[in-house]
């Protein structure tokens, strides 16, 4: 059967998190592909495309071994919670500035310095969290299953992406979908 193979899908509260989980990677990997598109259409400067992506993950780079020290100390859940809030509000204020029209350069960094922030932060609390939800003797299920719907939202959301830019014309529904898809993390 389908838990004896996969130990963690036994676990209610890991379910819900990977079933959340699963939407939100989609949706970020939809943000991922869809911000720099809309950089470059804005001032077709590769420099603005090095700026940006330097700002998104230069936090990670700074921030993801205190915050791992840090997450020791603090409920792994609502940090979760409150980095995944962030990102929402992050991905919903880049969807209204684009769908407004005033979206700049600037407004791109700095969200995505932010989106970089919460990130770092909520990356750690959620792998610690794992055990948590799976149990030890889980816990490499739960990474593997983990592991494989970031795959798959690496894949398909890019594709998602394209095509939901297609249809509606602007970037901007692809950060509403993102925004929409952290409450899916945020709810399991």
């Amino acid at each position: 059967s389908l838990i004896n193979r996969f130990p963690a899908l036994a676990s209610l509260d890991f379910n819900l998190f990977l079933s959340g989980q699963f939407v939100s990677v989609f949706g970020t990997w939809m943000h991922n592909t869809a911000q720099p598109y809309l950089a470059y259409r804005l001032s077709g400067r590769p420099f603005d495309l090095g700026l940006i992506g330097f700002a998104s993950t230069l936090p990670m780079l700074i921030l993801a071994l205190p915050a791992g020290v840090l997450i020791e100390r603090w409920d792994k859940r609502k940090t979760v919670i409150i980095m995944q809030s962030v990102m929402s509000l992050q991905a919903f204020g880049l969807a209204a500035l684009t769908f407004s029209g005033h979206i700049q350069i600037w407004h791109i960094t700095v969200l995505a310095f932010i989106f970089g922030i919460a990130s770092a932060v909520e990356i750690t609390a959620r792998q610690a969290m794992l055990i948590e939800l799976a149990g030890r003797e889980s816990l490499p299920s739960a990474i593997g299953l983990q592991t494989t719907a970031f795959n798959f939202g690496r894949i398909l959301g890019p594709l998602l992406a394209a095509w939901l830019m297609t249809a509606t014309g602007t970037e901007g529904s692809v950060f509403l979908a993102n925004g929409v898809s952290f409450l899916f993390v945020i709810g399991g």
